[in-house]
């Protein structure tokens, strides 16, 4: 077995898509070995090459291809920093991937980005776009990954204010998935961060009234319920009246 990626640098101009998985699947076993060397000269000829695999048409080689880069930003950390904009476009369109794995992978390699390569607000800044992407499941994907960007490393870790006007434009969108997901979303948002989105939201034009209705019904659920979570009490009217201001 390969100690080192560099040995892999002569294989990866293969166009013959067998021997891609086959070199996906040797790479991977390089890298679950603790004695995988990942310090070489051409290590960003090594990123580049591999990072192509993600919007490959055969899904395995797209779905290697996404694995490897997620190890590699677990184990490079913020030396992987540079390469995010190589592998982020492609990455943002597997979010919107007919196959449920690849999605799933897709929002781990996103995950890894966040933490521990650069930070959760850095990577929903370049998500922007996501929210508008043609493809609605990517539309649909960036939002259930913020709901798991929350979850894992909560509110604090994102400006909310900069989410919101893609948030609520979303509950008009065109697809009734899209659409159930921005409200089950903004319910998510509000458990984290409690009545200031209620009263943020009251302030926005352009939500239908029984559509707000619909949704304040559903923070009134949640409250009564008792299944708001601590950061919905503990951060100050102030800074989030703050963040608010844009």
């Amino acid at each position: 077995m390969a100690s080192s990626l560099q040995q892999f640098i002569p294989s990866l101009a293969t166009q013959d898509i067998k021997r891609r998985i086959q070199l996906g699947s040797d790479i991977l076993s390089c890298l679950r070995t603790p004695s995988c060397l990942l310090e070489f000269e051409e290590i960003g000829f090594f990123i580049d090459s591999v990072a192509s695999w993600i919007n490959n048409s055969n899904f395995k080689v797209a779905q290697n291809g996404i694995e490897i880069m997620t190890i590699l930003a677990e184990e490079m950390k913020e030396e992987f920093k540079p390469y995010i904009s190589t592998i982020f476009p492609a990455t943002v369109d597997r979010l919107g991937d007919s196959k449920d794995q690849v999605r799933l992978q897709a929002k781990q390699l996103m995950l890894k980005l966040m933490n521990p390569v650069s930070s959760p607000q850095y990577i929903f800044d370049k998500l922007n776009i996501a929210f508008g992407h043609k493809n609605f499941r990517v539309r649909e994907e960036v939002m259930v990954l913020l709901q798991q960007t929350l979850d894992q490393f909560g509110s604090s870790s994102l400006t909310i204010s900069r989410l919101m006007p893609s948030l609520v434009k979303l509950l008009a969108d065109p697809n009734s998935q899209v659409r159930d997901t921005a409200m089950a979303t903004l319910v998510h948002v509000y458990k984290h961060v409690g009545e200031r989105l209620r009263h943020d939201i009251s302030k926005r034009a352009g939500i239908p009234p029984p559509k707000m209705q619909l949704l304040f019904t559903k923070f009134d659920e949640v409250k009564a319920a008792g299944a708001l979570l601590p950061s919905a009490m503990e951060r100050s009217d102030k800074n989030f009246v703050e963040e608010l201001l844009y």
